[in-house]
């Protein structure tokens, strides 16, 4: 297993910014993977991300999916809502460009379904890329410190 690793945080007076991820399973039970536009050639996440002031964790998730990948939010189904809460540290640099607003993310990730057959139309603001990947070859494409150590547990509750 891989050492966990902690980042140092200049702003601990500040809050997390609370966001969802998905964890979206396709037919094949391969996971969709993405690539930030500011993210490097090795490195992908799951797609999600910030949760709307009123907006529930699940109206979120759908929503997020929905505006990232340009399909409708009725293309995904909610399985499951893990129990555990990922929070992380931005980068001092990334702090500062979001205004020291928010100090880290926490991110809330649910299971999904794809149900529909859809080609994505990425929005190109904020993605470059995706990718199915079966789960057996995720740990290559999660770089970021602690992400496979984090995923490895969900994939356990998820019994994937």
């Amino acid at each position: 297993m891989k050492k966990v690793l902690f980042m140092k945080n200049n702003y601990p007076h500040l809050p997390y910014r609370e966001k969802v991820w998905g964890l979206v399973l396709n037919e094949n039970n391969q996971v969709l993977l993405i690539q930030a536009v500011d993210y490097k050639i090795n490195e992908w996440s799951f797609p999600g991300g910030g949760v709307d002031e009123g907006e529930s964790e699940e109206e979120a998730v759908l929503r997020e999916l929905s505006e990232e990948l340009g399909v409708s939010e009725d293309c995904f189904r909610i399985v499951k809502k893990s129990v555990f809460k990922h929070s992380y540290f931005f980068p001092d640099e990334l702090v500062e460009k979001h205004g020291k607003q928010w100090k880290g993310q926490r991110a809330a990730t649910f299971l999904l379904k794809m149900v529909c057959d859809k080609n994505f139309k990425l929005q190109v603001e904020e993605l470059k890329d995706f990718k199915w990947v079966d789960v057996k070859d995720l740990e290559k494409y999660l770089v970021f410190p602690n992400q496979w150590i984090f995923v490895q547990e969900l994939l356990k509750e998820f019994n994937l």
